[in-house]
C-alpha cells in the first residue's frame, strides 16, 4: 500500500493499546516467530519506535501447525501471498487447532 512504515507501525501500536492489555499480556503469532516477528521488530527499531510486544510472548504458527498436522486448514480464502489474506487464513487455521485442542477457544 501507500502507508509509510512509521505510520503503519504507529497504527499497530495504537491498536494494541486499544485492547487494554498490558504489554506483557499481548501475544502475537507469526508464521515463524523469528522471521515474521523479527521483521516487525526490526521495522520498529529502524523507525526508532518502542517494540510493543514482549519477546516472551511471541508465538509461532509454523510450530503449531506442525505439531497438529492432522488438522488441515480450510481452503485458502483470497489471494495467496497477500499479507492480510495470509494472516487471516493462518489465524483461522491456528484458531481451529486451538479450538480442537482446548475445546474452549472462541472462533475468530
Amino acid at each position: 500500500g501507500e502507508t509509510p512504515v512509521i505510520v503503519a507501525l504507529g497504527n499497530f501500536s495504537d491498536w494494541l493499546r486499544t485492547l487494554g492489555v498490558p504489554k506483557n499480556k499481548v501475544y502475537v503469532w507469526g508464521n515463524s516467530a523469528k522471521f515474521d516477528l523479527g521483521i516487525l521488530e526490526a521495522a520498529y527499531v529502524a523507525c526508532n519506535m518502542d517494540y510493543p510486544i514482549d519477546y516472551k510472548n511471541e508465538r509461532c504458527y509454523r510450530t503449531l501447525k506442525n505439531l497438529y498436522h492432522s488438522i488441515k486448514p480450510d481452503p485458502f480464502q483470497g489471494n495467496r501471498h497477500d499479507p492480510l489474506n495470509d494472516a487471516l487464513n493462518q489465524a483461522a487455521h491456528a484458531s481451529a487447532i486451538l479450538r480442537k485442542h482446548f475445546s474452549v477457544v472462541k472462533e475468530i
